[in-house]
């Protein structure tokens, strides 16, 4: 199956299985009273905002490079990721606010435990089977926004187990005060896994380099070619585009050396990265040799 259609049909079923949950959340937490359940409800709408982001971030990255977008829409990808950070950044502050603002106010509600504790366990299911799926989906892909998503859901599954812990200390010791403790916890959880996402979303919008590991095997096959062709490494700049890794390179070679043979040799370092490395673009400039220098960034 195309890559982009699997990216695309597994966008939607992270939508479908929200959009799904969000629903039976918000019935529990309502008819229960339990702010910690619709405070998972809350968690689960940023969910499903970020999976609709991530769905139109995948078709849109998928497209080919154009006139206007020369260098392909890779980077769609990263502000989807960035845009999800940020919600659930907003829905931890939320639920922050309601857990603390239930802890002053726990003796006029009451809530029904048994209801949540059901919802919460199927809740755990099927983000389970979900978040496993995307991130099969994401791996075999290399799509951040997906894999923003799973993480996404695998954080609702740790605050699922949460709030079902504190309805079951409310069942045991009839004490509400837990489930605004829980709420909070499961607002701390948020926070961090929005925090996490931002800053890698970020990195990758500021052009940050490859891996220290996929460097060195840039400069493992550059260093084959410098014993079998002559060429020196003078110049390596990487940095991620969404799927893509962008390499540029400048060489040193004999200042006799003819074009189409120094095309050959460039034909060859980029093929050789090309099979280690996959979804490359390389660019790959020369200059003639007058001393060995080595800048590597």
């Amino acid at each position: 199956m195309d890559e982009a259609i699997k990216k695309k049909k597994a966008a939607v079923v992270s939508m479908v299985s929200n959009s799904s949950l969000i629903l039976i959340k918000f019935i529990a937490g309502f008819v229960s009273g339990s702010i910690s359940i619709i405070s998972e409800a809350v968690h689960s709408t940023s969910d499903m905002l970020a999976s609709l982001i991530a769905f139109l971030a995948v078709s849109e990255s998928s497209k080919p490079a154009d006139a206007d977008h020369q260098f392909g829409h890779g980077k769609y990808e990263y502000i989807a990721s960035l845009l999800e950070s940020i919600l659930i950044i907003m829905a931890g502050f939320y639920i922050v606010f309601e857990g603390i603002k239930k802890l002053y106010t726990q003796e006029n509600y009451m809530i029904n435990p048994e209801i949540g504790l059901y919802v919460m366990g199927f809740s755990i299911v099927a983000n389970l089977f979900v978040s496993k799926y995307l991130f099969k989906i994401a791996k075999e892909t290399n799509s951040p926004a997906l894999h923003a998503d799973a993480a996404h859901l695998s954080t609702d599954m740790f605050s699922s187990i949460a709030v079902i812990l504190g309805l079951v200390l409310v069942k045991i010791t009839g004490n509400v005060i837990f489930d605004s403790v829980v709420a909070i916890i499961v607002a701390i959880i948020v926070l961090l896994a929005g925090i996490e996402i931002f800053k890698k979303a970020k990195e990758n919008l500021v052009d940050t380099a490859l891996s220290i590991s996929q460097t060195e095997q840039i400069k493992e096959i550059i260093q084959i070619y410098s014993k079998t062709e002559g060429v020196s490494l003078k110049t390596l700049k990487t940095r991620k585009n969404g799927l893509k890794k962008e390499i540029e390179i400048i060489l040193l070679v004999d200042g006799e050396l003819k074009v189409k043979d120094a095309h050959k040799i460039c034909d060859k370092i980029e093929n050789a990265i090309e099979n280690k490395l996959t979804e490359t673009e390389i660019s790959i400039h020369l200059e003639p040799k007058k001393q060995e220098v080595s800048k590597i960034y």
